[in-house]
């Protein structure tokens, strides 16, 4: 928007323009394979939601408070011990200055449970804390799915949250077997989300039960391939999309493209440099014109 509009006239334009781009999303997508389905995707980032569905499905979840009510908190809170978390619905990055922050899981303590003003302006999830052994990605595209084990208790800065400890530690993660159950759960639920790819967070406690956290419905996946090259992740995506199908399931264990060779690419030189062309295909659908 321009500097100099007025604040009112910029709320109208942003909506519209909001609105003029899920036009061309929904008008685009009509009877396309679509990872995920835009309308659907939206919907699946709402994490009491994917929780509900969740136990639905028959996967089991952390007892979890979604509030804003310092009263409610603080009860929770007392009920366990003073052993909880708290989640934001949203994971974010922002600038103050010169530091950098990220909204990461993180404990809740003591002294923060009084915090009344920040509890009333922030909503989010409050879970039970549940004893790791160690955690667990799988990255499921339509009916194939493939496990990693992430040792995040190795290290204090990923205990909580794995994500956190990656900037400055190097997590071990290995190819993991999922047990069937929890395989039919994850596409029960995925189905009733209307997604056909999704990345599932779960906990592993020490008797090794699973306990699930959240699904992401565009969570990143070729870093394990990078780390470890026994993760077929690219070559499984590349027949999934060829596939077109939303119980996809690899034919054969035969590798055709691997990431690691992708990066040797001319092609992947050009998209590091930013020099890569990328091809632009205008449309007219009932007389809308989409570039």
């Amino acid at each position: 928007m321009p500097a100099d509009i007025n604040a009112s006239d910029a709320v109208v334009a942003e909506r519209e323009w909001e609105m003029f781009l899920d036009a061309i999303v929904a008008n685009v997508c009509q009877g396309a394979f679509c990872v995920n389905p835009f309308y659907e995707g939206r919907r699946a980032k709402n994490k009491p939601l994917q929780l509900r569905a969740a136990a639905a499905a028959g996967l089991t979840i952390p007892e979890t408070l979604v509030s804003s009510d310092p009263l409610e908190v603080r009860k929770f809170f007392a009920r366990h011990d003073g052993k909880i978390i708290f989640k934001p619905f949203n994971f974010t990055t922002w600038k103050a200055g010169k530091n950098s922050y990220s909204s990461f899981t993180t404990s809740v303590s003591r002294e923060q449970i009084d915090w009344d003003d920040a509890i009333l302006l922030c909503p989010g999830l409050y879970q039970s804390h549940v004893h790791k052994q160690y955690e667990v990605r799988i990255t499921f595209m339509g009916h194939e799915y493939i496990g990693a084990q992430i040792m995040s208790q190795e290290f204090g800065e990923s205990s909580v949250d794995w994500r956190a400890g990656r900037a400055s530690q190097e997590i071990r993660n290995e190819p993991i077997s999922v047990p069937p159950h929890i395989a039919k759960c994850c596409i029960r639920l995925m189905q009733s989300l209307g997604i056909v790819f999704g990345a599932f967070d779960f906990i592993i406690q020490p008797n090794g039960d699973y306990v699930f956290l959240e699904v992401n419905e565009m969570g990143q996946f070729l870093w394990f391939e990078e780390e470890n090259s026994h993760f077929a992740l690219l070559d499984t995506f590349v027949k999934f999309l060829i596939s077109r199908r939303p119980d996809f399931r690899r034919e054969t264990n035969q590798i055709d493209f691997r990431f690691q060779d992708f990066k040797k690419s001319q092609d992947y030189a050009d998209i590091v440099s930013g020099t890569a062309q990328l091809g632009h295909t205008k449309i007219k659908h009932q007389g809308l014109v989409m570039d």
